[in-house]
């Protein structure tokens, strides 16, 4: 019987300032005598998609949007911990890593129940094929994401979790910590897909549920009391984005120390077609293809990482090697839980690179020590590109957070 938790409850909050369609969206938490269970923070609201002039979508504005709407929304999430910044904002890109976080990170059932609100199809064709012709029968998902846009004059609700590492530890936050998050928007042209843009996205709604927990009181001054010794610890998994551009007319491309000093945890690295990664709407973000991909090879401390590189032929469906090692440095073996990519979407829009960079595989779930270096990699392509890409690389690595008794905050790296 836990007997230590007195009461829980959760608290709305609102924005600071109007709620504009281009934001950005600030939201203060003031630290009170509750302790905060960070993982259950979720971001509510209504969005709007209507035609430029502000009425209804009609068969004639040929728009749909991108996978996990929502959370494409936003192009970047500051979180404060007091005053202190505890999230990465080197790269615009809190749309990408929410989204690989969530196509990588769950199962095909996971996904259904969890994510499919928030526009999250498991199956969706659209991310595989460019079509905005409505009587095209391969466009079926670009049909169904139209007519929602037709349907309640195009509002559509939300309630997501939120991609900030912080708020993903699971050690509940002390008491008078303040807690800040701004979230800045993407242009509606990422979200959206079409061969134009005649669509605009409104913003109608937002609010923030944090869920506060009462502490018995003998506890609470006892960890208050530690804390004049002690400082709170909260060991966090930062997953933070790099990108590099590979331009036209490339055949082969070495990407250097994209890595260099600590290392990540784990590697992902996956391609998209530039136009999407800069929101041209006729472009999809979240579609990473194999483009012609024939070789693939990491590199250690100049070292390679696998014996022989990686050689998929994607032409002639010969990629076993690739897709397994995809599924094991996901931890797909050692958890046996199905990733929900198959074989057939492997090639076509989620060919991803790992590497599991723990002795054993184990997909972040020791705690290893802190490892340096230099990680580079190679890529060739079948023939020479013809538009220019982007290459997507996904790190996680070990953090802590502390707070002392003063409320004075800490990162160790």
């Amino acid at each position: 019987v836990v007997t230590e938790l007195i009461h829980g409850k959760t608290t709305t909050y609102y924005p600071f300032g109007p709620i504009t369609d281009t934001g950005p969206y600030d939201f203060i938490i003031h630290g009170d005598s509750d302790f905060i269970d960070m993982p259950f923070t979720r971001l509510n609201g209504e969005l709007q998609i209507t035609k430029l002039d502000g009425s209804t979508v009609t068969d004639t504005e040929l728009n749909a949007f991108v996978n996990l709407l929502p959370q494409s929304l936003f192009r970047q999430v500051e979180c404060k911990v007091g005053d202190h910044l505890v999230s990465d904002l080197s790269t615009p890109t809190y749309a990408y890593k929410a989204f690989i976080e969530t196509h990588l990170g769950f199962t095909e059932e996971q996904k259904k129940i969890m994510f499919e609100a928030l526009e999250y199809y498991c199956k969706d064709s659209i991310d595989c094929e460019e079509i905005y012709v409505l009587n095209n029968e391969q466009a079926k998902s670009f049909k169904k994401k139209h007519e929602q846009l037709k349907a309640n004059n195009g509002k559509l609700p939300f309630s997501m979790i939120l991609h900030v590492d912080f708020l993903n530890c699971h050690k509940p936050l002390i008491p008078h910590v303040d807690l800040k998050l701004k979230f800045i928007r993407n242009e509606d042209s990422f979200s959206l897909l079409g061969s134009t843009k005649s669509v605009k996205i409104k913003i109608n709604d937002l609010s923030l549920d944090v869920r506060k927990i009462t502490f018995d009181p003998q506890l609470a001054d006892a960890i208050e009391s530690k804390l004049s010794s002690t400082p709170a610890v909260y060991p966090i998994t930062s997953g933070k984005i790099k990108s590099h551009i590979i331009t036209t007319g490339r055949q082969t491309e070495r990407v250097s120390q994209i890595f260099r000093g600590k290392l990540p945890r784990q590697i992902i690295i996956g391609f998209v077609d530039s136009g999407g990664y800069d929101g041209n709407v006729s472009k999809n973000p979240f579609k990473f293809g194999n483009f012609g991909i024939n070789s693939f090879q990491g590199y250690l401390n100049g070292e390679p990482i696998t014996p022989l590189p990686f050689k998929p032929k994607f032409s002639t469906n010969s990629y076993t090697r690739e897709y397994r090692w995809f599924l094991d440095n996901l931890g797909c073996y050692e958890s046996k839980n199905p990733l929900d990519v198959t074989y057939e979407e492997f090639k076509a829009n989620s060919c991803f690179f790992v590497y599991d960079m723990s002795p054993e595989l184990c997909n972040l779930y020791h705690q290893h020590g802190n490892q340096n270096g230099i990680f580079d990699f190679d890529v060739g392509f079948e023939t020479a590109l013809t538009k220019n890409i982007t290459a997507i690389i996904y790190g996680s690595f070990h953090e802590v957070v502390m707070i002392d008794k003063s409320r004075n905050v800490t990162i160790v790296e």
